[in-house]
């Protein structure tokens, strides 16, 4: 069985919005945590096309994984449910985490093919940071896509297609 690991900010959800990066593209975790809890910024979020491909997995596999260096609300959760995207489990900075996305997403997914056993030549990650993109694939092995040429404007891709790229 193949497994699936995704990022939400900029692979399946847009939340430019209420997001500032940092010059090397790591999230600006202050910012970010004084945002976090704002119920209309976080439902002004919205679907990206790469987020279809999520749908399908669900639908015929068990629900992917999440990643993210996002520190979460309750918010994040209700939006999730809101918007059907089901997932096994959910990775997310604690408070006070502060490590720079690549190691610690480099971390946490190590963590997580320990605990499930979960084989790395057999999990991909959908991510849209070029750094963690290559620390993953350099440490841990996975393949690792980057969602950005999928989810760019005006393209919406079929899930055939999605399916082919990620295979």
């Amino acid at each position: 069985m193949k497994h699936h690991i995704f990022d939400l900010d900029g692979t399946v959800i847009c939340s430019k919005h209420r997001q500032r990066l940092k010059a090397n593209g790591d999230l600006d975790l202050a910012h970010w945590i004084a945002h976090r809890a704002d119920r209309d910024l976080v439902f002004k979020d919205r679907l990206l096309p790469l987020s279809r491909f999520w749908f399908a997995l669900q639908a015929y596999e068990e629900a992917p994984a999440i990643c993210t260096s996002r520190v979460v609300s309750e918010l994040e959760y209700e939006y999730l449910e809101k918007n059907g995207l089901r997932f096994s489990t959910f990775m997310h900075r604690t408070e006070g985490d502060m490590r720079g996305d690549a190691e610690y997403k480099v971390a946490k997914i190590r963590d997580h093919l320990e605990a499930t056993g979960w084989e790395a030549s057999v999990t991909t990650l959908y991510e849209d940071h070029a750094g963690v993109r290559e620390a993953v694939k350099r440490e841990l092995g996975l393949k690792v896509l980057n969602p950005i040429p999928l989810n760019g404007e005006g393209y919406s891709p079929s899930l055939t297609g999605v399916a082919r790229w990620a295979a």
